[in-house]
């Protein structure tokens, strides 16, 4: 039976499911046969780059009952620590605060901008319908049966469990495999 100390795979997984995949530059690795890279800069990688203004999430004390959720993009251009509130009318001002996405905000933007963008995605892309990425989420079915290949530790969330998912909808995804 094999057993990788990396990622915890027992072998005991079906191998004929697509999964996610971590590159290596370690000396003798090769990437599998058959895996797409959707690392940045490829088409496939997610444009949310954490610490960047492309990473930006804007979130304040009333963001949950007015929005529906708890943050949003942040689709203009702003900076970590700023506040920028939001007019709707003299009297309806929503308090909203901006800051980096983490790991978990920015896969979630990838979901969110290729599956339902939201109006902040809308108006900051209004030529893609919302889209930031280069591509729709009807592309990615060119990814359907593929192992993905992508920088991410296995315990870190990822935008390819995201490509993995939505390309191989009725199939189950098996990550952490090397």
């Amino acid at each position: 039976m094999h057993y990788c100390k990396t990622c915890g795979y027992d072998g005991t997984t079906p191998v004929d499911r697509p999964r996610r995949i971590r590159l290596r530059r370690t000396k003798g690795w090769r990437k599998p046969d058959g895996a797409v890279v959707v690392a940045r800069p490829s088409r496939w990688g997610n444009p949310f780059r954490l610490g960047t203004p492309h990473g930006l999430v804007r979130y304040g004390p009333r963001h949950l009952e007015r929005f529906g959720r708890a943050w949003d993009y942040e689709g203009r251009i702003s900076a970590d620590g700023n506040r920028h509130d939001m007019w709707f009318a003299a009297d309806d001002i929503v308090e909203t605060y901006v800051r980096y996405a983490t790991a978990a905000e920015a896969v979630e933007l990838f979901r969110l901008t290729l599956t339902a963008p939201t109006p902040a995605m809308l108006m900051a892309f209004p030529s893609g319908g919302g889209h930031l990425a280069r591509f729709t989420v009807d592309d990615v079915a060119q990814l359907a049966g593929h192992d993905l290949a992508c920088w991410c530790p296995f315990d870190q969330p990822c935008h390819a469990d995201v490509l993995l998912e939505l390309a191989n909808l009725a199939t189950p995804v098996e990550q952490n495999v090397c």
